[in-house]
C-alpha cells in the first residue's frame, strides 16, 4: 500500500514500479554506489516495507465508509451514492466481503496474486521487447523517459537536424539473425500431445514475431523453452537475468516446494529483479512485473502455487462457453447444456457399451486393443481397464 514506491513516466504517461534494491539484504552488493548509475542515481539505504500478516488496517480503514447505491432522481434525493471519502483514507467503498465474511479482516491474503496472468503478461512483455514487436516496452517516449531518470545514457535519443530522432540499438533489441534464430528454434520444437499448442502456430516468420500464444504456451515457454531458446542473445547478462527469472517460475509452478527453500528463492528473485532493473527500459516494470516479488511470500500463507491459479476455472469456463446456444440466456443455456451431460453420464455408467459424447478414446488404446501392429492383437481373458491399469504401471 503506502510502502510501495513507484514513479510516473512523464514520457509514456504511465506508473512504473522500479528501485526494487530495498528489497535486498542489508549490505548486497547492488545497494553499494557503484550501482546507482542502473537505479536513476539513488541510493536507498532503507529496509524492505514490514508485510501486514492479515487485512485489519483495511477493515479500520473502510469500516466507517457508507455507501449508498441508486440512480439519481429528479429531486436529488439518491444522489448520495457514495459519501466522500474520509481523509487520510485511499479507498472510496467498502469490500462487500467485510460484511458477509467475519473471517475476512484475518486473512492473511485475501486476494492471491495469479501467477498465471502474471506469467503471460511477463513473457509477452518479454518477448515484445526483445523482438521488438507492437507490444514492445521500447520506442521513443521510453527513451525520453530514460532522459528523465537519467539511466542509460547510451541509449537516449539522439536528435537529428530535420527535427526527428534517432534510436541507437540497445541490448536487449535482438538483431535480425538472433531474432530469425529465435523464431526457427520455437518453430522447430516437437512436443507430445497436449503439452503445447503447436508451436508452427505461435511464430510468425514472417514478421519474426510472437502470436496468438495463450495462457498456457506462455507458461510452458518461460519454464521450459525460453531458456534454451535465448541462448543466441549476445549480451550474457541479460541472458543470466532472463535464464534466472525463467528458473524461478519453473520452480514455483512445482507442485512440492520445502518450506526451508522459500527465503532462499525470495531473495532469488529480488536479485533477478534487480539485474533486469539494470538491462531493461524502465517501462517494463509495470505492476505485473512487480508482483514477481510478492509471490514467495504468498506461497508461504497459501501453499504451492498450482492451489490458487485460474488454470481450474479457465478451463471450466471454457467447457460452459460451448454450452451457449442462445445468447440471449447464457446462464439457462449452461445450466440446461450441464444437466445433460450429467443425465448422459449417468446413464453410461449403466450401458458400458455405448460410446460417450465429447469423450475421445485414449491415444493408446489403439495398439493396446491389437490395432496398428503387425499382427491383431486380443485381450481374451482380461478386459481394457485391466490392461490400461497394466499399461499405465508400467509408465
Amino acid at each position: 500500500m503506502d510502502d510501495t514506491k513507484w514513479v510516473f513516466l512523464d514520457g509514456s504517461k504511465k506508473v512504473v514500479y522500479i528501485r526494487n534494491h530495498r528489497f535486498l539484504k542489508t549490505g548486497h552488493k547492488y545497494r553499494s554506489k557503484l550501482y546507482m548509475r542502473y537505479y536513476d542515481n539513488t541510493l536507498e539505504n532503507e529496509p524492505p516495507p514490514k508485510r501486514r500478516h492479515n487485512g485489519e488496517h483495511v477493515y479500520k480503514m473502510v469500516k466507517n465508509i457508507k455507501i449508498v447505491y441508486g440512480k439519481k432522481k429528479l429531486d436529488g434525493t439518491i444522489r448520495d451514492r457514495s459519501k466522500p471519502p474520509i481523509e487520510g483514507v485511499p479507498f472510496k467503498k467498502q469490500s462487500i466481503f467485510f460484511q458477509y465474511l467475519p473471517y475476512w479482516p484475518q486473512l492473511e491474503v485475501p486476494h492471491a496474486i495469479d501467477a498465471m496472468h502474471v506469467q503471460k503478461n511477463v513473457f509477452e512483455s518479454l518477448m515484445g521487447t526483445l523482438m521488438d514487436t507492437a507490444k514492445s516496452k521500447d520506442g521513443l517516449k521510453a527513451r525520453k523517459d530514460m532522459v528523465q531518470l537519467k539511466v542509460m545514457p547510451e541509449l537516449h535519443p539522439i536528435l537529428e537536424d530535420n527535427g526527428k530522432y534517432t534510436l541507437p540499438m540497445a541490448s536487449y533489441n535482438l538483431d535480425l539473425p538472433e531474432r530469425r534464430i529465435l523464431c526457427t528454434f520455437v518453430k522447430d520444437i516437437k512436443v507430445p500431445t497436449g503439452f503445447l499448442a503447436n508451436p508452427k502456430k505461435l511464430v510468425s516468420m514472417k514478421d519474426l514475431s510472437f502470436t496468438n500464444c495463450k495462457a498456457h504456451d506462455c507458461h510452458v515457454m518461460l519454464t521450459v523453452y525460453l531458456p534454451i531458446a535465448i541462448r543466441a542473445i549476445k549480451p550474457e547478462f541479460l541472458r543470466m537475468a532472463i535464464t534466472r527469472m525463467c528458473y524461478f517460475f519453473s520452480k514455483i509452478s512445482q507442485k512440492t516446494i520445502g518450506k526451508k527453500e522459500l527465503s532462499d528463492l525470495h531473495d532469488f528473485m529480488v536479485e533477478t529483479q534487480n539485474q533486469l532493473e539494470m538491462c531493461l527500459p524502465p517501462t517494463f516494470f509495470d505492476i505485473m512485473v512487480h508482483l514477481m516479488i510478492h509471490m514467495v511470500n504468498q506461497i508461504q500463507a497459501l501453499g504451492p502455487c498450482y492451489l490458487h491459479e485460474m488454470w481450474s476455472y479457465a478451463r471450466f469456463m471454457s467447457v460452459l462457453s460451448r454450452y451457449v446456444h442462445n445468447r440471449a440466456y447464457p446462464e439457462g443455456s449452461m445450466i440446461e447444456g450441464y444437466s445433460s451431460e450429467e443425465v448422459i453420464e449417468c446413464c453410461q455408467e449403466y450401458l458400458t457399451i455405448q460410446k460417450g459424447i465429447g469423450n475421445p478414446d485414449s491415444h493408446h488404446k489403439g495398439r493396446l486393443a491389437g490395432k496398428g501392429t503387425g499382427g491383431r492383437k486380443e485381450f481374451i481373458d482380461q478386459d481394457y481397464k485391466e490392461v490400461s491399469r497394466a499399461h499405465y504401471s508400467v509408465l
